[in-house]
């Protein structure tokens, strides 16, 4: 008895789901209606990236796509402003890929040393020893992708990153023999990190 019960729940709840369909109260495409969009691949949110001063300049890619249903993506102009509280700090302006795809390669420690690599013998590629097209503050910033159409039609995103540039710097020790720490011992090197 209480399994033809629930048999006549599930069915009447089924009805009630098609008659909402049939009435147009539920569209069952509008998940699938994407507004015009730009999504990050890299980085990723609360990433950071680290750079000590003896570390070999290196670059980033800032990356991803663009939903562009009824757009051309070649056509759409990319916007890239790093912001560092409200203030932008450095902006740069890229086109997207006619498959949607936008790649811009930005440096995160443009004081560093290059290598000196020609680009064809880095595993990375072209991007990783060489300068970028932008360079990053040291410390919290956001990175904001703005995307426009001809038709000033705009999509945005953002993630939250970190440049950490460490620096080497001296710290003055005393040594201290352990029976009297007040007689301080000479001599004595010390290297710590």
């Amino acid at each position: 008895m209480a399994s033809k019960r629930r048999r006549a729940k599930r069915i009447l709840w089924l009805v009630c789901l098609l008659t909402a369909v049939m009435n147009g109260r539920i569209s069952p495409t509008a998940a699938q209606d994407d507004p015009f969009a730009v999504h990050l691949e890299w980085p990723n949110e609360g990433e950071t990236f680290y750079a000590g001063p003896t570390s070999l300049l290196y670059s980033i890619p800032i990356k991803g796509w663009i939903d562009a249903a009824g757009h051309d993506p070649a056509a759409i102009t990319l916007y890239l402003d790093i912001l560092q509280g409200d203030a932008v700090v450095d902006e740069l302006t890229g086109l997207v890929q006619p498959d949607g795809t936008f790649e811009l390669i930005v440096t995160v420690n443009p004081d560093g040393s290059d290598g000196k690599f020609p680009a064809e013998h880095l595993t990375c590629g072209y991007y990783c020893h060489l300068p970028g097209n932008l360079n990053l503050p040291d410390g919290p910033i956001t990175v904001r992708v703005t995307a426009v159409t001809p038709d000033n039609e705009q999509a945005q995103t953002e993630r939250h990153v970190t440049v950490d540039r460490s620096v080497y710097t001296a710290v003055p020790i005393t040594v201290l023999l352990a029976d009297n720490l007040e007689q301080p011992v000479a001599g004595v090197k010390v290297n710590a990190s």
